[in-house]
């Protein structure tokens, strides 16, 4: 059992340990909660434990958004988002909590509902006509693949080896776009024979893709494998495409001259050379293209949502849906009339009948998406991830992770330097700031000599490069150490998935093995209200001792002091943290200068993932991002998020890098991790926009509720839309939406700075700046 419930004096306690997730429930407004164990039975949807209360009103910490169902038939009866209250007559009723650190859902009969948001307070209140019997169902985010393969390096074992992840998929609707109803794809091992449990069988979908036998051209497309169910076979010749039983008809996956595939007219790629990066374009653009609209499609289903997805896929295809269709299409298409998008309000027009694909198998389904031009659908949704998988046997390992995360695949670019003004704005601070983090001037890599590890078999950490990314979480698995991304290991995605349950606080070490870096090592972690934490700092440990706490189970480490070619700086010497076995250390920010060896010696040790710098850093650059990254941390933001906060946004990233598990979290999220993003601020208008980050909790798929902007549903894929705000009604939004904030290059939490006075200063009209404020001594 993964999830727990507890009662209170206050109500229910719900605890998932294997995320570090806990959620309070206020019941009757404080008070004896009077709750027992109950059955799963009363639920349409798989829970890992239920309990049974009675209760006439319950009171969530976060605002949530609630889904109402009837039991009998699964219909949608209501929805309410933070900002919509409903009420709902007396019937028999399986209730939603949506955007929580745990799946929960309730089930009650013979009473009324009523949803109340109170932004104020952050609360959700759910209230009943009457005192009711109701059972309290929760259900972790955590997923386990259903098994582990064996597989040689022959490509064509590999490519029966990757045809069962779609064995993972808990449903062939347009609902599997949900990341709930996708489960993890099976481990893949390497071996001297393939080998394939029986319960993993490749589901009858009636999709086939057929590539070239090369390793390249089965990494491209395993992510969309994974997502269509579809199995993976040999080309006759050089090309690859899509195949579809039921409506016989050829997707070729290969790109055209202008970067989009057309809809008809495919050019087949050259018979010569690698078409690895050709099949990678088209495998990537297809997956984002079919994955788009199921979550447009899926609006007819199980959730009636008005997603804003769906409003652009209807704005986009509004004038290049055929107005005479050919015979042979399959495309479902209804006649209609235009709104106010259309040149003349009322002209006939054509639209996507919803329903009806939402009705039709999956193979059928697939093929009709495909008639429509990719091109003009292509940005709807912002990807979050990307994989560079270099052709290396190893990295089969990497596949079923990089599937999870329906990452793009692409082949490993070549390196270019750190951007110009990020060297150039470091260089200045690391003038001024001439006290590095290093013990002595370095002539190499932090630990000796640097290669294969197990950690990161088959891929070397001798080189420093920037990759050319584009991702919000970018994964680099080829040689060298790149900067502002992830160097993925499947050692630690493994540790990540099999965490074992506990039920004692977040644990947090800070080691500061410098006193003049002092500044960095207070207050970081543990502000939080609704998670318990044990947090120890420490001062000049030495070697025995640091290798002591190192061994400890904490869930993050975070060193401040020197890390040279010799290891980590301590009050009587330097420890070579490849020498220290079991580590208990899932987590880890190594801020020193050039500690990328040491923290790949973490990752092989026993660590799951942490941030590490891959150059020397001055100490008020570190001090920075360290300051930077312990909230971001501690508000649920996963590794590869935080990294993208201070390389993309606070150009502190070239020299910080993330190893092992990105999706690594330290504490759950309310919901999508959203940094608010100031994009301008003039003449009293504010322009926002929310960058999301899906987690291994919250994924790519899942349903969020900006602060700002309309009242639709979005999806957590990355950059939402850009909203204007007067600068008073910004403040209340921010204010109530309680995620962090950058403003003026800036990282600003709302409840620790005046926030007015921020948004004014960096109005491009005003003389003042947000620095100016932000330093400014307290009244």
């Amino acid at each position: 059992m993964t999830i727990f419930f507890h009662q209170t004096e206050s109500g229910l306690l719900v605890r998932d340990p294997v995320e570090n997730a806990e959620y309070p429930i206020e019941v009757d407004g404080g008070g004896e909660a009077n709750a027992g164990p109950a059955s799963s039975d009363a639920f349409s949807v798989p829970v890992d434990a239920a309990s049974e209360v009675e209760a006439q009103q319950f009171t969530f910490p976060t605002l949530v958004n609630i889904f109402v169902r009837e039991q009998a038939s699964g219909d949608a009866i209501a929805t309410a988002s933070p900002g919509d209250d409903t009420v709902v007559p007396a019937g028999a009723y399986e209730v939603e909590i949506a955007s929580a650190p745990i799946k929960l859902y309730f089930s009650c009969t013979g009473t009324s509902l009523t949803v109340n948001h109170r932004p104020g307070h952050d609360e959700t209140e759910i209230r009943f006509d009457n005192r009711a019997t109701v059972q309290i169902a929760g259900r972790s985010h955590h997923e386990q693949p259903a098994g582990t393969i064996t597989t040689t390096d022959s490509p064509r074992d590999l490519m029966e080896a990757v045809s069962t992840f779609g064995s993972a998929l808990k449903t062939q609707s347009p609902e599997r776009s949900f990341p709930t109803l996708r489960g993890h794809p099976p481990l893949i091992e390497q071996g001297p024979a393939l080998s394939i449990p029986d319960h993993l069988e490749s589901p009858d979908t009636g999709l086939t893709i057929r590539v070239p036998p090369r390793r390249p051209a089965v990494f491209a497309v395993t992510p969309l494998a994974y997502y269509l169910g579809a199995t993976v076979e040999p080309a006759a010749d050089n090309s690859a495409h899509l195949e579809v039983e039921p409506t016989d008809s050829t997707i070729p996956l290969t790109a055209s001259d202008d970067g989009y595939p057309p809809a008809t007219n495919w050019r087949q790629p050259s018979t010569s050379g690698d078409t690895a990066p050709e099949i990678a374009d088209a495998a990537n653009r297809v997956l984002t293209h079919i994955f788009t609209l199921d979550c447009a499609v899926r609006t007819e289903g199980l959730y009636e949502v008005d997603l804003d997805t769906r409003s652009k896929v209807d704005a986009r295809l509004e004038h290049v849906l055929p107005a005479d269709p050919e015979s042979d299409s399959i495309l479902p298409i209804r006649p209609t009339t235009s709104g106010a998008g259309g040149e003349l309000a009322g002209e006939p027009t054509r639209a996507i009948d919803y329903e009806a694909l939402y009705q039709m198998p999956l193979a059928e389904r697939t093929a009709a998406y495909l008639e429509l031009p990719r091109d003009v659908l292509s940005d709807v949704l912002s990807w979050p991830f990307g994989a560079g998988l270099a052709d290396i046997a190893e990295n089969t390992r990497l596949l079923s992770p990089t599937a999870y995360k329906l990452a793009h695949v692409f082949s490993p670019p070549r390196s270019t330097a750190p951007p110009v003004e990020e060297q150039a704005s470091e260089a200045v601070i690391d003038a001024v700031d001439a006290f590095h983090r290093s013990g002595r001037p370095s002539t190499g890599n932090s630990g000796g000599e640097s290669g294969t590890t197990a950690a990161f078999p088959g891929l070397s950490t001798d080189t420093i490069l920037s990759p050319a990314a584009g991702y919000l979480g970018h994964l680099w698995a080829a040689d060298g150490v790149p900067v502002g991304s992830v160097k993925p290991s499947p050692i630690a995605h493994q540790r990540s998935l099999e965490r074992d349950p506990s039920e004692a606080a977040i644990r947090i070490l800070v080691v500061c093995n410098d006193d003049l870096m002092d500044a960095e090592a207070t207050d970081l972690y543990g502000v939080r209200e609704l998670l318990s934490f044990d947090i120890t700092v420490t001062h000049n440990l030495t070697c025995a001792e640091l290798r002591d706490e190192l061994r400890s189970d904490y869930d993050l480490l975070h060193y401040i002091g020197h890390i040279d070619d010799e290891g980590v700086l301590c009050e009587d010497g330097r420890l070579d943290i490849r020498d220290v076995e079991d580590v208990g250390v899932d987590a880890f920010l190594l801020n020193g200068c050039r500690s990328y060896d040491q923290g790949a010696a973490l990752i092989e040790q026993g660590s799951c993932g942490g941030f590490v710098t891959t150059e020397r850093v001055g100490n008020r650059v570190a001090t920075r991002a360290g300051r930077t990254l312990a909230p971001l941390l501690d508000a649920g933001f996963p590794l590869y998020g935080s990294l993208d906060v201070i390389r993309s946004e606070l150009a502190l990233g070239s020299r910080y890098s993330v190893f092992g598990d990105g999706l690594v979290t330290l504490s759950p999220a309310s919901g999508v991790p959203t940094l608010n993003s100031i994009d301008g601020v003039r003449d009293g208008e504010v322009e926002v926009t929310a960058l999301t980050y899906p987690t291994r909790q919250v994924g790519l798929g899942s349903m969020c509720s900006p602060a700002f902007g309309s009242s639709q549903m979005y999806l957590a894929t990355g950059a939402l839309e850009t909203t204007t705000l007067p600068v008073e009604d910004a403040v209340v939004a921010l204010q109530r939406d309680q995620n962090p904030i950058l403003v003026g290059g800036e990282l600003v939490w709302a409840d620790d700075a005046d926030l007015e006075s921020v948004l004014r200063a960096a109005d491009s009209t005003t003389d003042g700046t947000v620095q100016d404020v932000l330093s400014a001594p307290e009244k």
